[in-house]
């Protein structure tokens, strides 16, 4: 079925509902229903993951979340992608003293806009993210030595395809949707073109069909980063990171997203703002 480019709204079919399957193919997942007041963090492998470029992972792990029940003939998930600097934690809390819950938790549970009565939601990771998937601090088996600059460059498409991937080994055979803000929203697209029989439709919130960075703007990056001590041609890991950097520029970040707007009426003065966005960042 050609997919249906939904922009603002979010597909809702009902689905019966029961206990997902076991995890098939050469990847491996622990798969349990959860409430949304214990969220379990999940990681999914597969090996010889061949990328775009013709070179191959050994070993790819993407980490994961789901909510909600798979039903028996597999086709009623939906996909959460996440945003660049975000996580795939979409929803819930591992514990209900959990301070904050997923990032988009007002649209994903039980009788929201993403129905976990109806839907079995996949929140996946991105392939390259620092958030528990392989990326440049894993381990590369061939080496015994984390990735670091010799980490394989990987496209969207090998970001969607490595969910495909999970996505069959956990028992999805079709998608209902395929949803997610910002470079979410990039993989929604990307999904459209590499898998378009794979789900019904796509709905790519505040994002684009194409993203503007241009090269200068990923070198601009780079030297930022390199003026860390630690930097080390990128090699930083062994030598504690680049941890100070980081936090400054995710304290930006937040500031330019409107952060110090947002919390201007919970946290009154600027002192109080600044310590809530770095505690955040």
């Amino acid at each position: 079925m050609t997919p249906r480019i939904l922009l603002a709204a979010l597909l809702l079919v009902t689905a019966a509902c029961t206990v997902a399957p076991k995890p098939n193919g050469n990847g491996s997942a622990s798969l349990a229903t959860e409430s949304m007041e214990s969220v379990v963090k999940r990681q999914f492998t597969v090996y010889g993951f061949k990328l775009q470029s013709g070179k191959t992972l050994p070993e790819m792990t993407l980490a994961f979340e789901t909510y909600g029940r798979l039903s028996p003939d597999g086709r009623n998930a939906i996909l959460v992608t996440h945003g660049g600097t975000s996580s795939h934690h979409a929803a819930g809390k591992y514990s209900p003293a959990d301070r904050n819950p997923g990032w988009w938790d007002t649209l994903i549970g039980p009788g929201k806009a993403v129905d976990t009565n109806k839907y079995f939601v996949v929140s996946s990771n991105v392939l390259g993210s620092s958030y528990g998937s392989t990326a440049p601090a894993s381990i590369n088996p061939a080496t015994g030595k984390r990735y670091g600059p010799d980490f394989p460059e990987i496209s969207m498409h090998d970001i969607v395809t490595a969910q495909r991937a999970l996505l069959r080994g956990i028992g999805v055979h079709q998608l209902v949707a395929v949803v997610g803000p910002s470079y979410g929203g990039f993989q929604a697209f990307q999904w459209a073109v590499s898998y378009p029989e794979d789900m019904s439709g796509v709905a790519a919130v505040i994002t684009a069909p194409k993203g503007s960075g241009k090269e200068a703007d990923v070198q601009a990056l780079v030297d930022r980063f390199a003026k860390d001590p630690n930097w080390n041609g990128g090699w930083h890991y062994d030598g504690g990171g680049i941890p100070a950097t980081l936090l400054a520029l995710r304290i930006d970040t937040l500031t330019r997203y409107g952060w110090n707007e947002i919390l201007a009426e919970k946290f009154p003065t600027q002192a109080e703002r600044d310590e809530e966005i770095r505690r955040r960042a």
